[in-house]
């Protein structure tokens, strides 16, 4: 049974839609979309701290926002342990798809779900399978983290391997994740390479820069602390040099008010926004807005 049912008639109702059965108001965006990924959230009236609620992730937008990065392929963002013989995948808008353990060590998708495929183990990583040839691997940040996340996605044939590199935050006695670097499908360079140094030449990357203080006030937007405070792409045009700099063709700054949660404005989809500026050589062309 779908809790949220999500097939049922809806409404647009300004920037978001209203569920008619159950009177859910959601509302998605895109922060940023470049080399086929794209940066994502979403919030549900429902569920109005569905971002601080997630387990085992860090709440980079704030505790109302659902985050995930997408790729072209896939809209997964982590696997979490639901019992001791069952697990979920989570997509990107928090949207769960169940898999328990069977007798000889495999996992069976929930009903509905039958074209994915799980292998892997609560001590080690999983791979999720689709039948279109989509393969997913999913990893822990660290031993003490409760979620795996997003490590790869990519299809059987050369050149398709989108990278996902996470890093932990320890909260108290809770170990998090949250993503650092994001890596296009390039045969130019390494992924390895390309998260340890973005702006070498034929890198695609996607980095999450996060806010160190708070800067914004109860009368004033800013930073908030250990939320994003910029999105970087990283890129070089063809037969470019790498720049002698740190370069993020597009640079995308979030404004939020003193409590880490977003202004009236972004919930009405305000031209403000987002604020984006051109730096540096090698804009992509999909980064323009």
């Amino acid at each position: 049974m779908d809790r949220n049912a999500g097939t049922a008639p809806s409404d647009e109702v300004g920037p978001g839609s209203v569920n008619k059965l159950t009177g859910d108001y959601s509302l998605s965006a895109s922060d940023a979309s470049a080399f086929g990924l794209s940066v994502l959230r979403s919030v549900s009236s429902r569920q109005p701290t569905a971002g601080g609620d997630a387990e085992g992730q860090v709440a980079i937008f704030g505790p109302q926002w659902t985050a995930g990065t997408t790729a072209d392929l896939s809209d997964y963002a982590y696997l979490r342990q639901t019992s001791s013989t069952s697990v979920a995948v989570v997509d990107a808008e928090g949207k769960e798809t169940g898999f328990t353990a069977t007798s000889g060590g495999g996992w069976k998708s929930e009903p509905g779900s039958e074209e994915l495929t799980l292998t892997g183990s609560l001590t080690g990583s999983f791979t999720l399978k689709d039948t279109s040839g989509t393969t997913t691997t999913f990893a822990k940040v660290d031993p003490a983290a409760t979620t795996w996340q997003v490590s790869t996605t990519y299809l059987p044939t050369d050149n398709s391997t989108t990278t996902v590199v996470s890093e932990k935050v320890v909260s108290g006695s809770l170990t998090l994740g949250r993503p650092r670097y994001v890596i296009a499908p390039t045969s130019a360079v390494t992924s390895s390479t390309c998260a340890a140094t973005p702006s070498t030449k034929g890198c695609r990357v996607m980095e999450y820069v996060y806010a160190i203080s708070t800067t914004a006030t109860s009368s004033a937007f800013g930073d908030y602390n250990g939320q994003v405070k910029q999105i970087k792409l990283w890129a070089t045009g063809p037969g470019s040099a790498p720049p002698p700099y740190r370069n993020g063709p597009v640079r995308v700054r979030r404004l939020r008010p003193a409590a880490g949660e977003l202004g009236p404005t972004d919930l009405a989809g305000a031209e403000d926004r987002l604020h984006l500026r051109q730096r540096g050589p090698g804009r992509h062309p999909d980064a323009a807005r």
